[in-house]
């Protein structure tokens, strides 16, 4: 478990192109503390999950088990370096996918809504 730990911090440090440095000044973590996290020479304490899943938006289970979904953060963390602009762009683009499918969509296929 230990080593998981270490594999889901770099991740997320390197997915937010974040230097160690960065890193502690976002948590407010020693930047030699999560180095020694995600080396796996120790672990984070319960508040330290609970203070690094805060920060970066993850479950604390994701970060102890692996429970959760990387790709949705990763597309929540592009669509956040969008300008308003881009991103009303995008929240009309996904309206009118909605509103294709529940019409039949491209291929008339009817999707039944719940």
């Amino acid at each position: 478990m230990k080593k998981d730990i270490a594999q889901k911090l770099l991740e997320l440090r390197t997915s937010r192109a974040l230097s160690l440095r960065q890193m502690a000044e976002l948590t407010g973590i020693n930047h030699n503390v999560i180095h020694k996290w995600e080396t796996a020479k120790t672990t984070p304490n319960r508040a330290s999950v609970i203070k690094l899943a805060k920060t970066f938006n993850v479950k604390a289970t994701w970060l102890l088990f692996g429970e959760d979904n990387m790709s949705e953060r990763k597309l929540q963390d592009d669509f956040n370096v969008l300008t308003e602009r881009s991103q009303k762009h995008v929240e009309a683009l996904i309206a009118l996918l909605l509103e294709l499918e529940q019409l039949g969509g491209p291929n008339g296929n009817k999707k039944e809504r719940l």
